[in-house]
């Protein structure tokens, strides 16, 4: 299963698109959260055999592409155990 999501927002530079994923880390000043969600979400989606991948292009918007996989394409990592 693929989930896309995508905005029209500021975007995101190039220097930091490869730090985005990373925990506590805020794009710019102007991030209101904790810098977690894409962090956590990354986890769980390694976890599960899942991706997720990041394009953004300043002052055009920035696109997330999850992909979660079925049962019937992967199946999970134990998380017990890992």
């Amino acid at each position: 299963m693929s989930l896309l999501v995508e905005d029209n927002g500021i975007g995101i530079e190039k220097y930091i698109q490869d730090r985005v994923f990373g925990m506590f880390f805020r794009g710019s000043n102007l991030s209101k959260g904790a810098g977690l969600g894409l962090y956590i979400t990354k986890t769980i989606l390694d976890r599960l055999n899942g991706s997720i991948t990041l394009e953004s292009q300043e002052e055009e918007g920035t696109r997330i592409n999850i992909f979660i996989p079925t049962i019937f394409s992967s199946q999970p990592k134990n998380w017990i155990n890992n």
